[in-house]
This record gives structure tokens, C-alpha cells and sequence, in this order.
């Protein structure tokens, strides 16, 4: 074999190695977001579950305190009734003003009691519509991160595969290739992605700079590997061009 055949078929493989590369790199990159993916739907559920248990917690609280009230407003109605009947037996006026004193701090308190139950039931039914719709909005997620970590478990274990696959063959191609090339190859490759370009009508395909017109020439004679004046990749010239 010529030396130009050698290193057309030496640039054509390693090719072939850019595009696996390329391959690998998407494929990690997308695996790589995975992580992100699902963290991601965990916070929104715990935000939102958070924001639901709250809401509940709160429901249920002013509930066991409005029933309790409640209670007292009775027990209230009742002392004022018994208090107001025992009024008119009451023989001196010191005693009537003083159980009227009393009368009137056990109205002031029941209606103290009452404002605060009307509060409470304002919010009470504010509450009982956010709630609602949050246990919806709960369930309706759950089902979707469910389904979601379905997909992503899918996709990982396809991914994942399809990674093993392509570094296996990143190595069988590497095992063809002359260890001169492939030095070169990963040393570009340590600071650019990809290491290699492909050269289209005298454009570089990477930086879409002109290769200058004797270069150009020079590619096509397979005497040298040529790094491209502007991005430094090695150029190649495709098989269909």
C-alpha cells in the first residue's frame, strides 16, 4: 500500500473514530442529565406535598380549635342564661351589680369567642378549597413521576447500551489504526470537540473558515496530516464529497 493510500485510509478511519466520539459524547451527555432530570421532579413533588401537607395541617388544627370553641360558646350560652335567671333573686345591690359585672365579661368573652369562630370558618373554607385541589394536583403528579422514572429507567438502561456498544467499537477501531495517528488524534481531542473536521467545497465543517486554496490541494495528495489554520482539527475530505 502507497503511503497516500495509507494515510487516506489512516484519516478516513479516524473519521470514523471523530464520529464515534461524537456518538459517545452525546450518549454521556444525555446520561449525564439524568440525575438532573429526576432531582428535578422529586423537588417539584416534595415543594408541592410540602405545600399540601401544610395547607392540611393547618385545615385540621383550626378544625379540632373550632369545635372546641364551639363547646365553650355553648358552655358560655349556658353559665349567661343560669347567671341572668339567678338575677332577679339576688336581694342586695351589691350582689345584683356584681353578678350583673359578671353577666357582662361572660358576653364580652362569648362574643370575643365568636369573632374568633367566624375567623376561624372564613379560613376554614379557604382552606378546604385550596386543599381540595391540591390532594388533585398531588395524585396527578405522583402518577406522572411514576410514569416519569418509568421512562428515565428505560432510557438509562437504553442509553447505557448503546454506550457499551459504541465504546466497544471505539476500541476495535483504535486496534486498526496506527498508534502515530491516534496520538495526535487524542491529543487535539484533549482540548476540542471534535478532534477531526470534515472539509466540504473548501470549508472547514467545524469553524466554517475557507481553507486556503493550496492547503486545499495539498489535502487531496495525502502526503500529511493537515490541522485546519483556524480551529486546529485534523481535516479530512468525506468519502461522498
Amino acid at each position: 500500500m502507497t503511503q497516500e493510500n495509507s494515510l487516506k485510509e489512516g484519516l478516513l478511519k479516524l473519521a470514523s473514530l471523530n464520529e464515534l466520539e461524537n456518538k459517545i459524547f452525546h450518549l454521556e451527555s444525555q446520561l449525564d442529565k439524568i440525575p438532573e432530570q429526576v432531582r428535578e421532579l422529586e423537588e417539584k413533588m416534595n415543594s408541592l406535598a410540602s405545600g399540601h401537607q401544610e395547607k392540611k395541617s393547618r385545615l385540621e388544627k383550626l378544625e379540632k380549635d373550632y369545635r372546641m370553641k364551639e363547646l365553650e360558646l355553648n358552655d358560655s350560652r349556658e353559665k349567661i342564661k343560669v347567671r341572668e335567671t339567678k338575677l332577679y333573686e339576688i336581694k342586695t345591690t351589691k350582689e345584683f351589680q356584681a353578678a350583673q359585672k359578671e353577666i357582662s365579661t361572660t358576653k364580652k368573652q362569648h362574643q370575643e369567642t365568636e369573632q374568633q369562630i367566624l375567623k376561624w370558618m372564613e379560613e376554614i373554607e379557604v382552606l378546604k378549597k385550596e386543599v381540595s385541589p391540591l390532594e388533585e394536583e398531588v395524585s396527578t403528579l405522583q402518577n406522572r413521576i411514576q410514569q416519569e422514572q418509568e421512562n428515565i429507567r428505560s432510557t438509562l438502561e437504553d442509553l447505557s447500551k448503546q454506550l457499551a456498544d459504541r465504546l466497544a467499537e471505539k476500541q476495535t477501531l483504535l486496534s486498526t489504526l496506527e498508534k502515530s495517528l491516534v496520538k495526535k488524534y487524542e491529543k487535539i481531542l484533549m482540548t476540542r470537540q471534535p478532534a477531526m473536521a470534515a472539509v466540504r467545497l473548501g470549508i472547514c465543517q467545524e469553524c466554517n473558515m475557507k481553507v486556503p486554496p493550496q492547503l486545499y490541494l495539498e489535502l487531496h495528495k495525502y502526503r500529511e496530516m493537515i490541522s485546519c489554520p483556524c480551529c486546529y482539527r485534523i481535516l479530512y475530505v468525506p468519502t461522498d464529497s
